[in-house]
């Protein structure tokens, strides 16, 4: 059986172009129309994401095929890149999945080799640091790299001994008390090993353990440290740095370190277990020494019993603080779809929060250090099932900023939240984060991830969707930053070129129609050049009459402005991205109705929506009642006026304006002709006529469609008029046709 054919682009995948870190990767383009087995499961998994079968599936097919091609001998690197790029797909959705992590690895390890194993693993760690699993994996396999360079040492050593006893006659320096060529050889056997490695080897436990050590479950993490420890030296300063800050921490096998702990403690001094020397000049008062090497074996191991009680007295009672929350802590993995059960465990993290907190409040200053690093480690295992939680994001931000943390550490928890996890209608989260840039002063940064953000959310990416609520909510609140950190003298001129831009049709990508004396500013901020442009080639006509509304209520703000903004609209009102803006014609109403009090204005503008705008009729009707309050509540100032004849017929045709029915509202029946679909495709017809045909073909029930409707054959109205006087002439009765037609089943239009 041959190797199916993989689809071209997962074969020879695009390049990306965006780093691992922080990327909102796309999953391989859809494979086209095929039945081949493989088409369909692969098809399967990219369609719907969420559902690991369909992944798990998919991976058993590349899996069978490799082994197929492996046996015949046959090319591998269309399926080791398809294995590859497939699962790099699944992980860059979902990052926090570690068994799927480990299967990963594994598959590094079998195609490729021992090192792209070790470096899947280190992504792994980083990508996924609350997975204890993980990180023993990953240190294993450093351990395991290590032992095989002992073992080529030790290799070598045993040739050494082999040739050297061929030799006999090179041992006479032994015999004179000189080291011997064996002797040297298996002195150098340890040395060989590069200290370096050891050494970062050893940061890399150290850098797990500032990471997963404190996870209430993290005791295999901790036996492959002291194991680890313990085959480089059995009594080190390490190896006992590790079990003193081991036996502190409240874990699930607090009391089996603890009894590591003193089987361990008895081979060491007592001033290398007590390092505080003002603690230890305490403990050896009693004895009526003044030094560690003074005492006698008893006394400091009456010393030690002392202190190591203390220990294990604390960690206990810390760990039954905390077991009445980890108990109920069931799940720790991350899955796609959630249940009412971690609704349940989720209750359950905010109320450990709290409890931990409230113990903060009240620590000394020696143990504030401890709580805050427990709390922070209660914040990252919760973020592992409930990352999609924006209420868990903004707490865990809420305290970092309490506790002082440093910028970048929020920083970067904001960039994670908001771009990777958090869900897209939660705009809370965003507008934060952009104003903790500004109370930081990060202007420029700000710009860069809300312009970030948009274009996310713009449609403007490949295979990315536009998310309309999100990119004008990002739009708004951008555009309301400027104002309000921009002096009016740059932010002013800006939004009037970005709109005179956008409707002039303006190369937006390669025209720098911005220059630089428009938008600097030798106020706080200055908004620079590329943050502008980046907006305006963002801007779509939606987005522009927020852009619109902004620059009006920001020139409105000066008196002088009003013939300014009335241009603005004599110039702009007709085109077609304002005909959807409820917020456009909401301004001009209220400008000239409630501010200015212009009422033959504000006659021209509700006109000119009623009929050529493409509003929803609630939007429409709102604003003929504010057109009717307005001159109501001004109506002698409103009959002054020279043209005062033209205000009473919208006082009297308002509820005719304002009416369902289409016969009667004859401005709804105009401006829905003109934005009617068919009548839009349709340029030669008349508009009204072809909107007239579908209303009656609807009967008044939009969506219910009849094709035909009855007709009388024989109309009295064409013929001569009957006399009802006239009892010999009786009229006949009417003819109808398409009745047939007309019963025929209905037609629904979605």
């Amino acid at each position: 059986m041959a190797l199916p054919k993989y689809p071209l682009e997962l074969a020879f995948p695009p390049h990306r172009k965006e780093s691992a870190q922080g990327s909102n990767h796309n999953l391989p383009l859809k494979p086209t129309s095929n039945t081949h087995p493989w088409n369909l499961v692969y098809n399967s998994a990219i369609e719907d994401p969420q559902t690991l079968a369909k992944w798990d599936e998919l991976f058993a097919v590349l899996d069978s095929c490799y082994g197929m091609a492996l046996a015949k001998k046959e090319p591998l690197e269309a399926v080791k890149t398809a294995v590859v790029e497939l699962y790099s797909a699944l992980l860059s959705l979902f990052p926090l999945m570690a068994g799927y992590w480990r299967l990963f690895a594994a598959v590094k390890l079998k195609m490729f080799g021992q090192k792209e194993f070790v470096d899947c693993l280190k992504c792994a760690v980083t990508a996924c640091p609350q997975s204890v699993s993980l990180w023993v994996e990953y240190l294993q396999a450093l351990v395991d790299d290590l032992d095989v360079q002992k073992g080529k040492v030790e290799d070598s050593s045993h040739e050494i001994e082999k040739t050297t006893t061929e030799n006999s006659s090179k041992n006479q320096s032994a015999e004179n008390g000189e080291p011997s060529t064996i002797d040297s050889a298996s002195s150098n056997s340890q040395e060989s090993v590069d200290p370096n490695k050891i050494e970062s080897i050893r940061l890399e436990f150290q850098r797990g353990a500032s990471v997963i050590g404190r996870n209430f479950n993290s005791e295999t993490f901790w036996d492959s440290y002291i194991a680890f420890e313990s085959s480089i030296s059995d009594l080190s300063e390490h190896l006992i740095k590790v079990y003193l800050q081991l036996v502190t921490l409240p874990l699930y096998l607090y009391s089996h370190f603890y009894n590591k702990f003193l089987d361990t403690a008895k081979k060491y001094r007592i001033d290398e277990i007590i390092t505080d020397s003002e603690l230890l000049a305490t403990k050896i008062a009693p004895f009526g020494k003044s030094l560690a090497d003074e005492l006698s074996s008893e006394e400091s191991q009456q010393i030690l019993d002392a202190f190591t009680y203390d220990i294990f007295t604390e960690t206990q009672r810390k760990v039954n603080d905390c077991w009445k929350f980890e108990s109920e802590l069931q799940l720790h993995s991350f899955v796609p779809t959630l249940s009412s059960a971690y609704d349940a465990q989720f209750e359950v993290y905010l109320k450990y929060l709290d409890h931990e907190m409230q113990i903060l409040e009240t620590a000394t200053p020696d143990e504030k250090e401890s709580q805050v690093a427990q709390i922070l480690n209660i914040f990252e295992r919760a973020l592992i099932p409930h990352c999609h939680e924006p209420q868990l994001w903004r707490k865990y931000i809420a305290f970092l900023i309490t506790v002082g943390s440093e910028f970048e550490k929020v920083q970067s928890l904001y960039d994670a939240a908001i771009f990777k996890f958090a869900p897209i209608a939660d705009y809370q989260l965003r507008d934060e984060y952009a104003e903790f840039l500004m109370n930081n002063a990060k202007f420029d940064l700000m710009n860069i991830d809300m312009i970030r953000s948009i274009k996310q959310y713009s449609g403007t990416l490949d295979k990315s969707i536009y998310v309309k609520s999100a990119y004008l909510h990002d739009i708004k609140t951008l555009i309301r930053l400027w104002v309000q950190h921009v002096p009016a003298a740059s932010s002013e001129p800006l939004l009037e070129t970005l709109i005179n831009n956008y409707f002039d049709r303006v190369d937006r990508y390669k025209k720098d129609s911005l220059s630089k004396n428009e938008i600097q500013n030798k106020e706080e901020y200055s908004l620079k050049p590329e943050h502008s442009m980046s907006l305006q080639k963002l801007l779509n006509d939606d987005s522009i009459s927020l852009i619109i509304v902004s620059y009006l209520q920001l020139i409105r703000v000066s008196d002088e402005n009003v013939l300014r903004i009335r241009k603005f609209y004599n110039k702009y009102h007709q085109e077609s991205a304002l005909a959807r803006s409820v917020q456009f014609w909401n301004f001009f109403v209220r400008f000239e109705g409630q501010d200015m009090k212009n009422f033959v204005n504000l006659g021209h503008i509700v006109n000119y929506l009623k009929e050529n705008t493409a509003l929803p009729k609630q939007s429409v009707d709102a604003f003929i009642e504010l057109q009717h309050a307005f001159v109501c509540c001004n109506l002698t100032k409103a009959m002054s006026s020279p043209e005062s004849k033209h205000l009473l017929s919208p006082l009297i045709n308002t509820h005719r304006d304002t009416s369902e029915d289409l016969f009667v509202n004859s401005s709804a029946r105009k401006r829905l002709s003109k934005n009617h679909v068919e009548s839009r495709n349709n340029l030669t017809a008349q508009k009204g006529s072809i909107f007239s045909q579908t209303l009656k073909k609807q009967l008044g029930h939009p969506g219910v469609v009849r094709e035909y409707s009855p007709e009388i054959t024989n109309s009295w109205i064409e013929r001569d008029w009957i006399l009802l006087s006239d009892v010999d002439k009786i009229p006949p009765l009417p003819t109808f046709r398409l009745v047939d037609k007309a019963n025929s089943p209905l037609i629904y239009h979605d």
